[in-house]
């Protein structure tokens, strides 16, 4: 089965995303500090267990079967870092969950969702964008 490379390159962020979420060790809900800053976060210490995400995602039908199957071999190619996917019945379910996770309940290491949902997770100020990542 042929990806076009736009199917390509939106898995390749999900997946550089979801590493660079498993990396912080800050909260969820504090601000990031500027990189090299004293308060920026530390590298976490190297472990024998594997660091678990979970990655919530609402895509469904082949979509859905694509992103599981890119989860699983990304799974099975290392052993540090392991992504635990939980497939949401479609994104207005997916962003229903998220605001009220944001409310009190258990958030997800990382979570898709489509345009509408970017901004709320902006206003919320409980996420991290990837490029504070980066620029560590």
């Amino acid at each position: 089965m042929k990806l076009s490379a736009r199917l390509r390159s939106a898995v390749g962020l999900f997946m550089a995303a979801s590493l660079l979420a498993a990396c912080t060790s800050a909260p969820t809900g504090a601000p990031p500090a500027a990189p090299g800053s004293a308060g920026a976060p530390a590298a976490p210490a190297a472990s024998a267990e594997p660091v678990h995400i979970t990655f919530w995602y609402g895509l469904t039908g082949a979509n859905g079967d694509v992103t599981q199957k890119v989860v699983d071999r990304f799974n099975a190619s290392q052993t540090q870092v392991i992504v635990d996917a939980v497939q949401q019945p479609n994104y207005d379910d997916t962003i229903n969950k998220l605001n009220a996770s944001l409310a009190g309940g258990d958030l997800p290491n990382v979570v898709q969702v489509y345009d509408i949902g970017t901004q709320r997770m902006i206003d919320s100020g409980r996420v991290r964008p990837a490029q504070d990542f980066i620029e560590r």
